[in-house]
């Protein structure tokens, strides 16, 4: 079993217990060179876990969008949980989280993903609830921890 890490041109690969898990991450659109997600996939759980590491923009939120929807590694995934434990949404606004909702509802139309998302916070938990209605998508819900994410997901052996 392996996992793998995308550090750029070159991958690492390193031995794991919970089976194949790709981690990678998306580059700043901006320049300071940050990076505003992780993911991990965890194929024998059919499982990925994409994690914010900073405040997400919205080219990042359609990268990752593109990522799951397009990339080879994501065909076998039908769980997803979008950790949003580092996002505090101070300058969100109606319109960009009805846009988010929107442009999500596109990307995920017909596929056969179930999502949690983890918000901690009170302000980014409202606003994944108002995310939720307006994205009109039924296999999705909103929690305050991992360990309800994993719950509702139904994962018994949950990847950090």
């Amino acid at each position: 079993m392996t996992v793998s890490q995308a550090t750029g041109p070159e991958e690492i690969t390193c031995q794991s217990i919970w089976g194949k898990i790709l981690v990678d991450s998306c580059p700043r659109f901006s320049n300071n060179g940050g990076m505003a997600f992780t993911y991990k996939i965890d194929n024998d759980q059919e499982l990925a876990i994409f994690s914010c590491t900073d405040e997400l923009e919205f080219a990042e939120l359609c990268d990752g969008l593109d990522k799951l929807t397009t990339h080879p590694e994501f065909a076998g995934i039908k769980k997803v949980i979008a950790d949003l434990s580092y996002e505090t949404c101070q300058d969100t606004t109606n319109e960009e989280v009805e846009r988010n909702a929107t442009v999500t509802m596109a990307a995920l139309q017909n596929k056969p993903f179930r999502i949690a998302i983890v918000a901690p916070h009170d302000l980014t938990f409202g606003l994944c609830r108002m995310f939720i209605s307006f994205a009109d998508l039924c296999d999705i819900n909103v929690f305050r921890n991992r360990q309800e994410a994993h719950a509702w997901l139904q994962v018994p052996n949950p990847i950090s």
